[in-house]
């Protein structure tokens, strides 16, 4: 199995000096098991140099990770930590699987690996190289449960510029953590004399340590041979102090050629033969590196003929970058080397090149390339690739440049800024007038599908009515994602409820979307055509018609070859629909099979999703346990930001919240989902949001808000005819739906109709699994109908006294009456006896 990246060390040349007191206090470090060690200096002391010499005999059981600013994603450092933890114990197979398969909560997936380690005797060294890029505080919380948790024969050595991290300051106090300073680094006599002799220099080293204090670097470039060397006896130890250094005793003696070509290279940290070559233009442009580095001066081997320079040289070398070149030459060298990156498929690389030269069309084809269909990208990465690299970046004019503005209005939505989409999509409006671009139009169309201020029949309209001006031709378009890994289509990216406000016409609707939306999806139209069928009708409690449209859908997807997503959604609707029709153990063995293809599949972009459904399935069966775990590794921060491509995992929150009895704190959160369905106009979402809402108020003893609440829900459910959200929360809302009924007799309000279609499917689900008993043998007067006709309606007495043209007491003997013959106490158990009966 091959990995991720190369985690071996650097190659040091043999024209170092060994520096033998640090490799005896890292050996002192590694003998005590569970022990660390913290090498903490400013650059130029040979951290780097001194720790790969010390592993250079281990060959094996070790791995060296570079870190860099991009570690401070929290998933691609658990994703790399993890490499190297799988490259330093590479017999163990089943933590390799895992570091492919990293996915949010990252902590947590980390943790559940590190317990995959095998078993044994051996000892281990894992390097955080440049550990001073570390700044984000989740990060480097992991390290004090790290050294607890992490086997006691694995020893981690971080390198970094600044002293340790407060975090760290306590296993340094109890002696956990052995920490190597600039102090202990710096060149003794004894080291001196070495390098004096290995440079045949006959300087004094009681000079040599006054000018210097020590500091390998300036010790170095102070020992290169020179007629002349200024009197720095009085002079601190600072960068300043190297740089005239260089500047006499490396730039000053070279040609212009070679000035040119290293203050060219110096703008890339990995320099290789390919990067040299596109950077210069010389053929022989590695040669003239390597040869360099054979001359031991200021760069190390990094592996598989990959160079770095000392970052204090390159920081000189740009010094000189940025003193000899014109600005306009200098944003030219960065679009040639953001051009090299952006050919070799590094996206993130390029761009901050093409943003330190304000390349805006590099930026917007990176941009348009990193939102490409990858199933191995997950919905977080592209997210956090937008905001740090363009919208983070007050430099970039993101609202003069469409295809910038596109992408922010896309990572609006996704963030659950509704104020903010509307803006960026606005301004797109006002362009698509004046752009020529096809595929910029092309994106804008696309785009416009998820402004909810536009009723989706008009859209489809508007797409059918445009296409051949503004569309390519069938399946030329690949979103990045069409529904965010969310497991159900209608209430993907796009509520798709709104189709539905006409059940005589719901299929012509969805047809009609999805006829103006082919030229973005192609082949895949028909698996989503039906899907979207099969889940609307799922809602409306249509089970029989829904199952055939969810099965033609999960066929159309295998067959046709769908991505992942879609057939992640056919799977998940005909669970539920499944579910539904009290066929619980397939449902249960589909569950299964869907849970083991994305495991196979390595589909970790499905994983939280799946994961929250996994979670929601255990909490209906009576698992508080399962509602306490969910809460403690996988929620949202109750009062961070909510992400609208996380609504699925919201809700199972707000579900756990409920289980395990933080009602309270499932009111506050359920309010802000309520809140944020309603900002995108999303019904589905609002209903089920103030369902739970409804549920909370009503177990914190809250009556009036708990009906205030269901009312809402009710009132949306009733426009659209949906039924189901209502039936899956049968346990916790038959007594509240109850406690509304008879405050609607009362009053005499509309949803009382619907209400009573709520209750009575209500009974039935919640009946389903009881053995039934044999049917009364009764023969229904057309009065008593007449009655049970009036009794779904939610009539009080009065009601159907008038309406029958009786008295009041007259009316309620016959409603008793009718009662007794149905061997029922209760106006919906009447009517749910009779339609078992064939009466409705």
């Amino acid at each position: 199995m091959g990995y991720l990246e190369d985690f071996c060390p650097p190659e040091i040349d043999g024209k170092q000096i060994y520096r033998q007191r640090i490799a005896s206090a890292l050996d002192e470090a590694k003998g005590k098991k569970g022990h660390w060690v913290y090498v903490s200096a400013p650059g130029g002391f040979g951290k780097t140099v001194a720790v790969s010499q010390w592993l250079k005999p281990q060959k094996n059981k070790l791995a060296w990770l570079n870190i860099s600013e991009r570690d401070n994603d929290e998933g691609t450092f658990v994703r790399r930590f993890l490499g190297a933890l799988s490259f330093a114990q590479k017999a163990n197979r089943k933590l390799q699987r895992e570091v492919k398969r990293t996915s949010p909560p990252f902590v947590e997936h980390l943790f559940r690996s590190i317990n995959l380690m095998l078993d044994n005797d051996k000892q281990y060294v894992i390097v955080l190289d440049d550990f001073h890029c570390i700044n984000n505080s989740k990060i480097l919380d992991i390290f004090p449960i790290l050294i607890k948790t992490l086997p006691k024969q694995v020893t981690i050595c971080f390198i970094g510029r600044s002293i340790p991290n407060d975090v760290f300051v306590d296993s340094i106090f109890k002696n956990n953590i052995t920490l190597i300073s600039s102090k202990d680094l710096a060149f003794d006599s004894f080291e001196l004399e070495s390098i004096l002799k290995q440079n045949r220099s006959q300087q004094d080293v009681e000079d040599i340590i006054s000018r210097t204090g020590g500091w390998p670097i300036a010790v170095r470039a102070l020992t290169m041979k020179s007629s002349e060397l200024p009197d720095l006896r009085n002079s601190s130890i600072q960068e300043d102090l190297l740089f005239r250094y260089l500047d006499l005793h490396v730039w000053q003696r070279w040609d212009g050629k070679s000035q040119e070509f290293f203050m060219d290279l110096s703008l890339v940290q990995e320099l290789d033969e390919d990067i040299c070559r596109a950077i210069t233009g010389i053929e022989n442009s590695f040669d003239l590196l390597r040869d360099f580095y054979a001359k031991g001066n200021f760069m190390n081997s990094i592996g598989k003929g990959k160079y770095r320079l000392h970052d204090l040289f390159r920081d000189f070398l740009m010094e000189k970058l940025n003193a000899t070149k014109t600005e306009e030459e200098i944003k030219e060298l960065n679009k040639r080397i953001g051009d090299f990156f952006y050919e070799q498929g590094d996206y993130c690389s390029a761009v901050s090149f093409y943003v330190r030269c304000q390349d805006l069309q590099g930026i917007s084809d990176c941009s348009a390339s990193f939102t490409q269909y990858d199933p191995s990208l997950s919905i977080e990465a592209r997210v956090e690739f937008f905001k740090k690299n363009i919208m983070d970046n007050g430099h970039l004019p993101v609202e003069k440049n469409p295809h910038l503005c596109a992408q922010c209005a896309f990572i609006h939505y996704m963030e659950g800024n509704a104020r903010n989409f509307i803006t960026s999509i606005e301004k797109l409006y006002d362009y698509l007038k004046t752009i020529n671009d096809p595929k910029l139009k092309a994106l804008i169309y696309v785009l416009r599908c998820l402004d909810f201020r536009i009723h989706l029949t008009d859209y489809a309209q508007e797409l059918t009515e445009t296409k051949a001006n503004h569309l390519p031709e069938k399946g030329k378009i690949r979103t990045g994602t069409f529904t965010a890994a969310m497991p159900i289509l209608h209430r993907s990216l796009r509520e798709r409820s709104e189709l539905a406000l006409e059940p005589e016409n719901l299929s012509q609707n969805v047809e009609k979307l999805f006829a103006g939306l082919s030229p973005i999806f192609g082949y895949e139209h028909e698996a989503m055509l039906h899907c979207q069928m099969a889940g609307i009708l799922y809602e409306q409690d249509r089970l029989t018609e829904a199952y055939k449209f969810a099965l033609e859908s999960h066929r159309s997807a295998i067959n046709g070859g769908s991505r992942p997503e879609l057939s992640f959604c056919s799977r998940m609707i005909l669970i539920a629909i499944l579910k539904a029709m009290e066929r619980g153990n397939e449902a249960e063995i589909l569950g299964s099979e869907v849970g083991k293809w994305i495991e196979d599949e390595n589909l970790l972009f499905l994983i939280p999703n799946f994961r929250a459904w996994r979670f929601r399935e255990r909490m209906e069966k009576g698992e508080i346990e399962a509602g306490k775990e969910w809460l403690k590794s996988y929620s949202v921060p109750l009062m961070g930001n909510l992400p609208l491509y996380k609504m699925y995992q919201h809700f199972t929150t707000l579900r756990a919240l409920i289980a395990t009895g933080s009602n309270a704190l499932g009111v506050m959160f359920g309010e802000r989902i309520l809140q944020l369905a309603r900002d995108f106009h999303r019904p589905s979402d609002v209903i089920e949001s103030s369902i739970l809402l409804s549920v909370a108020n009503w177990n914190i003893g809250d009556r009036e808000r708990s009906l205030q609440y269901l009312e809402e829900a009710l009132e949306e459910g009733c426009k659209y005819g949906y039924i189901t959200l209502f039936t899956e929360e049968r346990e916790w809302l038959r007594s509240i739906v109850e406690a509304y009924l008879k405050g609607a007799k009362q009053d005499g309000r509309e949803l009382s109709h619907y209400s009573m279609k709520i209750i009575v499917s209500i009974i039935e689900r919640s009946n389903a699994g009881e053995e039934r008993r044999p049917l009364p043998e009764v023969s229904l007067t057309d009065r008593e109908n007449l009655t049970l006709k009036l009794i779904s309606q939610n009539l009080s007495y009065r009601m159907i006294a008038q309406e029958l043209g009786i008295s009041h007491s007259t009316a309620k003997y016959h409603v008793l009456k009718l009662y007794r013959s149905l061997g029922v106490s209760s106006g919906p158990e009447a009517l749910v006896k009779a339609k078992q009966m064939g009466y409705i």
